[in-house]
């Protein structure tokens, strides 16, 4: 058993062509990267961001993002085996009638996500910045798919 786990783990590295091996958050441990996975934050039990990550960019749960214009960026920075720093960049867009014209309003957030090792999911916390540069302190759960 122990002999077909460890092929089984070296076919997969080397089927992603040597790239690092994906830690499961199963086992409440942060992956190294996000490529290839959705990070869902809640607050409430409501869905307050989910984000999908792939090599080009990111895929953000809202229609009001211009990705073409300013499409979103993201950091993400494993600490340790259970926490990791999130920053992404979203621009949103919104048409004001009144004037016939988009307005870009650019939001900010920073957070610390710290993984529960006895779950599949963890806290996040930091700050949301909004297009006024008002941070707000932020809390919540978070899975990563």
């Amino acid at each position: 058993i122990k002999f077909c786990c460890f092929l089984m783990l070296f076919c997969i590295n080397a089927c992603n062509g040597g790239q690092e091996e994906i830690e499961e958050t199963s086992d409440g441990i942060v992956p190294s990267s996000l490529v290839g996975r959705t990070l869902i934050m809640r607050r409430s039990n409501q869905v307050y961001l989910s984000v999908t990550h792939t090599k080009d960019g990111v895929v953000v749960n809202s229609n009001t993002v211009d990705y073409s214009k300013y499409p979103p960026k993201y950091t993400y920075k494993k600490m340790s085996k259970t926490s990791a720093k999130y920053q992404l960049e979203v621009t949103k867009k919104t048409y004001l009638p009144y004037y016939g014209t988009e307005h870009y309003s650019k939001f900010k957030f920073d957070y610390t996500l710290t993984a529960d090792p006895s779950k599949t999911s963890g806290t996040f916390s930091g700050y949301e910045t909004n297009a006024n540069g008002e941070a707000k302190y932020k809390t919540g759960t978070f899975e990563i798919r």
